[in-house]
């Protein structure tokens, strides 16, 4: 008797693109944010200080200029390239984007400023446009995430039991 036994695959191979990569510490590059964006990056990340009511991307305090703020380094450029598409992030494709914003300050004093800064931009920010913003750092408390616009996405963690209305502005788990 001849016995027939299928072969079955181990893994199906799964196909990555650069939309799965992440630019950590985006701003440290040579050239922020084009960088990522020319290699078509799906995540960029940049670490922000509240200084005299303005936002400065910067690793440490000591590393902050006047000329490295969120809106010249990465909001200004991204609102640019999407007009300059169309109303897409990348001319071709459909594509999102995700910022990745590393509150270093406070959060109560901070997120007054960031959101002031984000509604300028909120025509071309997740749910309507192609950019989702996504905190990390010193975040506010799940409890407040319905105090802040629907822009505004969060970084959650694993063993955080979030409520659905919670859950809903988590941007991501790490």
């Amino acid at each position: 008797m001849l016995l027939l036994i299928p072969v079955l695959k181990a893994q199906e191979h799964i196909k990555y693109t650069t939309a799965q990569a992440h630019s950590h510490n985006d701003y440290e590059q040579k050239f922020p944010f084009y960088s990522a964006y020319n290699e078509k990056l799906g995540s960029m990340e940049a670490d922000i200080f509240l200084r005299n009511d303005s936002l400065f991307v910067a690793h440490n305090l000591k590393d902050i200029r006047s000329d490295r703020t969120l809106s010249a380094l990465y909001l200004d450029p991204l609102n640019a390239q999407i007009k300059k598409n169309g109303g897409k992030i990348y001319a071709e494709g459909n594509q999102e984007i995700q910022l990745l914003i590393d509150l270093k300050t406070n959060s109560e004093q901070t997120m007054p400023v960031l959101v002031k800064v984000l509604e300028k931009y909120q025509s071309v920010l997740s749910p309507k446009g192609p950019v989702k913003i996504v905190l990390s750092g010193n975040t506010p408390s799940p409890v407040d995430f319905q105090k802040y616009p629907d822009f505004i996405y969060f970084d959650g963690r694993p063993e955080i039991s979030y409520t659905p209305a919670q859950l809903a502005r988590i941007g991501l788990i790490s």
